[in-house]
């Protein structure tokens, strides 16, 4: 049939429908039924409601897109983004009323509804005024809670060039509660170094005292005696595990001054020259005894007398020198100083002591100055000592700015 080019006008309440493909006709007159007229303005508000609706499905699109590319964020959360221009907040993403007690179309209405859920409703109006001030430059953030105990960190993101902001209510509950248990871990472990180190000061102090006395009476007692009688060997004996005795509560009174806090280093005028010759003489005879070459060297030294704390700087050396005299069965013991720099009337040194004795593992060199640390239990039973004499070394060098090297070849 050919085409046809008439079109059946509408008839009562009926409508008919003709369909043309090209040049044949392709539908026949078909009946789609009784419907009701409508109007001119009807038709062009369902043509307003769906473009709005297709508006809003596009804005939700792009809106879930700036959340994506905006930030990332663990754990329970929900990300509204509040319209500038219209100072409005007009999408969310997450459960809303789960997290904040409200829903969204609360909050549009009034964004104050949220503020009776949470403890501290002056602290969100402050946040709030410093948000209408921001200009997006910094990272703008704060940690609020709720009246139910949750925690929330809020954050502010600004979308670029685009008028829209990203609020993140981020709950970080679970995190301030560990917090809260690690600072009162934290309280209970510094109580108990705080017990610890009164404890062993105060008890130091009362050994010390009657430990001075027991010394004093075996020097007394082998005063008394002739030197070849037989007793004598069993004071000398005596003498010298007090001595021992005695170091060892130094070392723990020194060991808690530094814990505390409670070392104090004297600044006082001393010679270089004169501590030098001490240092030969204390420690010359013994080792001479024992066959080791002893010697204590200057070099490049154009100083002699330094301000500082003579006394804990002999007490470094010393442990050193005693560790080399205790480790070392022959060959030599030397000790050197050196002069590294010296500019505006300060002087930097160097003191090095350095021994033929049996040398240190390497993996103990990590742990040397470490309270109580020893290179292995058969030390302790072969040359004694309790391995506090170099952590104290190492935390008095730290004290006087300065610092220790170790090394074993």
């Amino acid at each position: 049939m050919t085409a046809a080019t008439q079109f059946f006008a509408t008839l009562g309440s009926h409508f008919f429908l003709i369909l043309f493909g090209g040049l044949e006709l392709v539908a026949a007159v078909i009946l789609i039924g009784a419907l009701p007229k409508r109007s001119l303005h009807e038709r062009e508000d369902e043509k307003s409601d769906r473009g709005r609706s297709s508006r809003r499905r596009t804005r939700a699109e792009g809106f879930g897109a700036i959340l994506e590319d905006g930030l990332a964020m663990d754990g329970e959360h929900v990300s509204i983004i509040y319209d500038r221009g219209l100072q409005f907040p007009c999408y969310a993403y997450g459960n809303v009323e789960k997290l904040l007690g409200v829903s969204l179309s609360r909050l549009q209405e009034d964004v104050e509804t949220v503020l009776p859920f949470f403890q501290s409703p002056e602290e969100l109006k402050h946040f709030w005024k410093q948000y209408l001030k921001w200009d997006g430059a910094a990272e703008l953030s704060t940690e609020i809670q709720r009246k139910d105990g949750r925690y929330y960190r809020v954050l502010v993101h600004r979308c670029g060039e685009k008028d829209y902001d990203i609020f993140v209510f981020q709950n970080i509950t679970e995190l301030r509660q560990r917090e809260l248990i690690y600072k009162e871990k934290m309280h209970e472990a510094e109580e108990a170094s705080q017990f610890k180190t009164s404890f062993l000061f105060r008890m130091s102090h009362e050994i010390r005292t009657p430990m001075n006395g027991i010394i004093g009476m075996l020097t007394l007692a082998k005063g008394k005696l002739p030197e070849h009688h037989p007793a004598m060997q069993y004071l000398a004996k005596a003498d010298t595990l007090s001595d021992q005795l005695l170091s060892l509560i130094n070392d723990i009174l020194d060991m808690s001054r530094i814990e505390a806090g409670k070392v104090e280093l004297e600044q006082r005028p001393f010679s270089l020259k004169a501590f030098q010759t001490k240092l030969y003489d204390m420690f010359a005879k013994t080792l001479e005894q024992k066959g080791i070459h002893y010697t204590v060297e200057a070099e490049d030294l154009t100083v002699d007398w330094v301000i500082g704390d003579e006394l804990r700087v002999s007490q470094v050396i010393i442990n050193f020198l005693s560790n080399a005299s205790k480790f070392t069965e022959k060959g030599e013991i030397s000790v050197r100083f050196h002069q590294m720099l010296l500019k505006d009337g300060q002087v930097d040194l160097a003191m090095k002591v350095h021994d033929t004795g049996i040398g240190m593992q390497p993996e103990f060199l990590d742990r040397i100055f470490r309270p109580f640390e020893q290179e292995d239990a058969s030390t302790t039973r072969r040359y004694g000592g309790t391995g506090l004499g170099m952590a104290i070394s190492d935390q008095l060098v730290k004290l006087m700015g300065g610092h220790i090297m170790v090394e074993s070849v």
